[in-house]
């Protein structure tokens, strides 16, 4: 839900793929790390377009597994255009002594990623609950047949999305040599003033990548980065960067 608005505002005519989040329990095993994502990510992009050129991107740890597929395709020989990652932070480049999100912290970001319109005040009435189970049944209780989720389904995507939060705290990101971008959110009073570069090494990335990404600051939080006029801006920005003609390539 939240690539929509950029895929919206995304210049030309070119084919656009998403990939759902994986399940971490795939085939038996458990996709424990931001690589194994990866990995089976790619066998979707291949099962779409056997080789590159490719171009992908991803907000939050999506955009840290758009990173991962990027350094893996390139290992494999693949052309890769290009990797955009949308506020995503590198943990292990932070030094955070626990980068790990509480089940009760995925519910609350899980909530605010999925339903933009989620004011202010239910958040905090939210966040004032002990459990996730506990959110979860006043946020459903509160919104009705305003949401399309059950008690069920937030539990369960929250704790997906704990996992890969989880995944993503353990990750130290390999050398990726294509053109990479991060756009970031306005985090901790930081201002447009400031550098971008310094951004991106407060976000982990400068220490851990071998070639970091270039900083674009775009401002908003989190989560009304993705929101439109600041959504506008990334997609403006892709476009130009990528100069794609219509009907050519696919990013995902």
């Amino acid at each position: 839900v939240p690539y929509v608005s950029l895929v919206e505002c995304l210049p030309g005519e070119g084919m656009v793929y998403g990939i759902q989040a994986a399940n971490i329990d795939v085939g038996g095993y458990i996709l424990a790390s931001i690589e194994s994502m990866a990995s089976e990510y790619i066998d979707s992009i291949r099962s779409v377009q056997p080789q590159g050129p490719y171009r992908l991107a991803g907000w939050s740890s999506g955009g840290v597994i758009a990173y991962e597929i990027g350094v893996q395709l390139s290992r494999a020989g693949e052309k890769v255009d290009f990797v955009a990652m949308i506020d995503s932070y590198a943990p292990a480049g932070m030094h955070i002594e626990n980068a790990h999100l509480s089940m009760k912290d995925s519910m609350i970001s899980f909530i605010r990623s999925r339903w933009y319109n989620v004011d202010d005040d239910m958040i905090e009435m939210l966040m004032a609950k002990d459990r996730a189970d506990e959110i979860a049944e006043e946020f459903c209780g509160y919104s009705g047949d305003k949401i399309d989720m059950s008690v069920e389904d937030l539990i369960r995507r929250a704790n997906l999305l704990q996992k890969i939060a989880g995944a993503t705290a353990e990750y130290v990101p390999g050398k990726l040599l294509c053109d990479s971008y991060l756009f970031l959110a306005d985090q901790q009073g930081q201002s447009a003033s400031g550098d971008s570069q310094e951004l991106v090494a407060a976000r982990g990335w400068v220490t851990v990548a071998g070639m970091p990404p270039e900083g674009v600051y775009i401002g908003g939080d989190h989560y009304s980065i993705m929101q439109s006029p600041r959504v506008d801006r990334i997609a403006r920005f892709i476009g130009k960067a990528l100069s794609w003609p219509a009907n050519e390539g696919v990013k995902a």
